[in-house]
């Protein structure tokens, strides 16, 4: 049967191979995977409608594919120094702090999309 794949792998090895051959206009599904092979710490997000198609449609002329976007579940903090080459004084104060200090951004409250 002639058909449209859809890839789901982008050859990288961290999601099986679920590439398949539908018929025109034939509906699909895809089911994000929960966990990816070699990668720790990450987990499904949303599919990605800019570049790709939605979990769920109708197969249309020409490549049809599914981008899925993960995210870290946890993170560490990062903390930002700004000083000036070479030197050690700081030279931003951020918001809510009385004097130049480094900024600390809490890897869990942070969206970094």
């Amino acid at each position: 049967m002639a058909g449209n794949p859809i890839p789901l792998d982008d050859g990288s090895g961290n999601v099986a191979d679920t590439d398949s051959v539908h018929g025109f206009r034939d509906p699909y599904t895809v089911t994000p995977p929960t966990t990816l092979t070699g990668v720790a710490n990450y987990e499904y997000a949303e599919p990605d409608l800019t570049n790709g198609r939605p979990l769920t449609g109708t197969l249309n002329p020409g490549q049809n594919v599914v981008v899925l976007k993960y995210k870290r579940k946890t993170a560490g903090n990062i903390t930002v120094n700004h000083f000036e080459v070479g030197g050690s004084t700081q030279l931003y104060t951020p918001s809510g702090a009385t004097a130049p200090s480094a900024e600390t951004y809490v890897g869990t409250e942070k969206n970094w999309d």
